[in-house]
């Protein structure tokens, strides 16, 4: 299979999971930690501390982490704003080293939409700094706007932009995508073929009485008579 083709699993990431974060070199020393304050917080809250992507069984390729506002690690950009009472707070995003521009993109997207499906019911906003000297585990602005995230104008600080994602709109964003790929399977599968039953003439007549590409005032011009239900006079 190849290399764009691989199947792709995002599954909620916990305090066991923390020290395999991987691709964020320079990381510090509270993102691996199972026992910091913000993951175990973020567990608390919502049974989860962030999100891991991976491919066909093997390592992590992705990994993003989330905690309440009032558990942001100190010195984290985040602490400096104000917090809603129902957002999670994208603290930190690894895509991976071995990562293509492309690839940085698509994972981003994944993790993203990972972390609206598990948050789906507990938090109304995902919360995260945009920078514009994108650095290890910190993604920069133009990324997190093709992710969905859209700037907050009056909180800006430095290289850094407060930004936030509506989850209900990702959520309503990914049903087109399911529907059109329902459609897709659908038209795949044979429709069933009406049941028939045959007349006193020995022609077959679909049991509702309609000859397939014919309305009912043509049938006797085919020589089909029309079949109706026992007890019906057909009369209105």
């Amino acid at each position: 299979m190849g290399r764009g083709m691989r199947a792709r699993v995002v599954v909620p990431a916990d305090l066991r999971g923390l020290d395999q974060l991987s691709g964020c070199a320079g990381s510090q020393a509270w993102m691996t930690d199972p026992q910091a304050a913000w993951a175990r917080a973020a567990m608390t809250s919502w049974g989860l501390c962030g999100v891991v992507l991976a491919a066909d069984g093997q390592e992590p390729q992705a990994v993003a982490l989330v905690c309440p506002g009032l558990n942001i690690p100190s010195g984290h950009p985040l602490e400096q704003w104000s917090k809603l009472p129902d957002a999670a707070y994208l603290l930190a995003v690894g895509v991976g080293t071995d990562a293509t521009p492309g690839d940085e993109a698509g994972r981003l997207r994944h993790l993203v939409q990972g972390l609206a499906h598990h948050l789906q019911g507990q938090v109304q906003t995902l919360e995260a700094v945009g920078r514009t000297d994108p650095q290890p585990c910190a993604p920069g602005r133009q990324a997190l706007e093709a992710a969905g995230f859209v700037p907050v104008q009056e909180f800006r600080v430095g290289e850094c932009q407060r930004m936030r994602l509506d989850l209900s709109t990702t959520l309503r964003w990914r049903r087109p995508e399911l529907n059109r790929a329902w459609g897709l399977l659908a038209g795949l599968v044979p429709r069933p073929v009406p049941p028939v039953e045959p007349t006193r003439a020995g022609l077959i007549v679909p049991v509702n009485g309609k000859a397939p590409g014919h309305e009912d005032r043509g049938l006797r011009r085919w020589g089909v008579r029309e079949i109706r239900p026992r007890g019906s006079s057909g009369r209105p």
